[in-house]
């Protein structure tokens, strides 16, 4: 409640109303309050809801006195920031509430490391197509790749765009087009390779192969699968969390997803469960029973495949093998969008890799046919 009776100096109760809020030209905490102009409570309730109808249209509130004295004819003009305040106003705010934390922690290592160096004291008025042509064009003589260059830039956009939304800019500048990404041959371990790692791995990293190979799992999702996720007797794991640097969260998708267990994965899990546990506890902990560390992971694949003196591939590459693999096996997009927990289905195509033995043999096929019809 924002109307509040409050005793006067004179002991007498007065209908108040209160409205705490954000400033949304200075971005400061405010706190609006004077007695309703009728005390009765329907019409000083009737009253806080023009007030709150005013603040958002405008952004800030004014009291009587100031109305009546006229120290404010028009709103102010929202003040000009510097790039590197509005990134402080986009961080704290919009970051917080729309961005994931692996995201936020991302842009706050870009920003610091491209954008605020070049333009923490630029108003973001001067902040347009040349300023973002002359980044791409250094970034590009640093050798950094299109994708790279387009995520950088990606954050920079996001900044002037919170503006433009809090009104620190009328409109959003013309800016250059971002770089043109073209796609990559991924490079997929094989079946053979897959094999060789889970029989040569000890069991807690055979545990985390299966888990990426077998359920799709990310990385954070490996640290985040907790014992009360699973469920032995009906063969199933629910992905409920992600783990980054100690901080939890809902998977990338914001979504949790439901996955069975494969034989060789839920005879893994019986395995592990005979070591006694909580159900709060990791489910695929490292030698220490501790939650993997964010490189550990990877250092794990790499150390495997280098003992194996396999070719080194990715940790995530894992979970590339696990989408890669349904889509082989026939199983229609919407069901491996599912399995995969992917938010969008164009997530999902660009996973719909075909591997270097299926490539093989389609040239093969195309050879036999062009021979055959030579004949």
């Amino acid at each position: 409640m924002t109307v509040k009776k409050r005793k006067t100096g004179h002991g007498k109760p007065r209908l108040v109303i209160e409205i705490p809020y954000r400033d949304r030209i200075t971005g400061k905490r405010e706190r609006f309050r004077q007695n309703a102009t009728v005390q009765t409570v329907a019409a000083a309730q009737e009253e806080e809801r023009r007030l709150m109808a005013e603040l958002h249209e405008k952004g800030f509130l004014l009291s009587a006195r100031q109305k009546r004295e006229h120290l404010v004819v028009s709103p102010p003009a929202p003040p000009i920031l510097t790039f590197g305040e509005a990134y402080d106003v986009f961080m704290r705010t919009k970051a917080i509430t729309r961005l994931k934390f692996t995201t936020r922690r991302g842009y706050g290592v870009t920003f610091k490391t491209y954008l605020l160096p070049r333009w923490k004291n630029l108003p973001v008025t001067q902040v347009g197509f040349a300023q973002f042509n002359e980044l791409d064009a250094e970034l590009a003589k640093q050798g950094l790749k299109p994708a790279s260059r387009a995520n950088i830039q990606c954050a920079g956009r996001s900044v002037l765009r919170h503006c433009v939304n809090t009104g620190a800019l009328e409109v959003m500048p013309r800016l250059p087009p971002l770089p043109k990404q073209g796609e990559q041959v991924l490079r997929i371990p094989d079946v053979a390779t897959i094999d060789a790692m889970i029989a040569a791995a000890s069991p807690h990293v055979r545990l985390v192969i299966l888990l990426c190979v077998d359920a799709g799992l990310r990385a954070g999702e490996v640290r985040g699968a907790r014992w009360r996720d699973v469920d032995l007797e009906l063969g199933k794991l629910v992905v409920r969390e992600t783990v980054y640097y100690g901080h939890r969260d809902t998977p990338k998708s914001g979504h949790q997803r439901e996955i069975h267990l494969t034989p060789r994965l839920k005879a893994a899990l019986e395995e592990a469960a005979k070591t006694p546990h909580k159900s709060s506890d990791p489910l695929a902990p490292n030698a220490l029973g501790r939650v993997w560390g964010e490189p550990s992971l990877a250092h794990a694949v790499k150390r495997l495949l280098s003992k194996l003196e396999k070719e080194s591939y990715r940790f995530h590459d894992l979970r590339h093998f696990f989408v890669t693999s349904l889509f082989k096996l026939g199983i229609g997009a919407p069901t491996v969008r599912d399995l995969a927990g992917h938010r969008h289905m164009h997530v999902t195509a660009r996973y719909a890799h075909s591997d270097e033995a299926s490539r093989l043999a389609a040239i093969e096929a195309l050879g036999r046919a062009a021979s055959k019809d030579g004949h």
